[in-house]
């Protein structure tokens, strides 16, 4: 019996070993000799590629528009919600999908 939970095992340890090299380690450095702005990709996914503004917390994503002549790549500040107020904000400034069908906006 031992002998066939030591073959299991060993069979198996490949594969916890490709299952912990998958998870990406993001590491940020915020101290005060920290570069200002920072990036950050993730592995997995070319278009996951973001830009950090350590002094203000802003973030920035790279979007290509490819309904533009030359596609063009440029970088988008996000939109962040951290408290009710924003949402508060945000929900009043942005009409739901079902409301502008109605209003006739596309």
């Amino acid at each position: 019996m031992k002998k066939i939970l030591l073959f299991v095992g060993l069979l198996s340890a490949p594969c916890w070993a490709q299952d912990s090299a998958k998870k990406p380690i993001i590491k940020t450095d915020v101290s005060s000799t920290a570069p200002r702005y920072q990036l950050f990709s993730n592995p997995n996914v070319r278009a996951d590629t973001f830009l950090l503004d350590t002094a203000t917390g802003k973030i920035w994503q790279m979007t290509t528009y490819t309904d533009m002549r030359g596609d063009p790549t440029v970088w988008v500040l996000t939109t962040h919600i951290d408290s009710d107020a924003d949402l508060t904000e945000f929900l009043r400034t942005h009409m739901s999908k079902a409301d502008a069908r109605a209003a006739g906006i596309q």
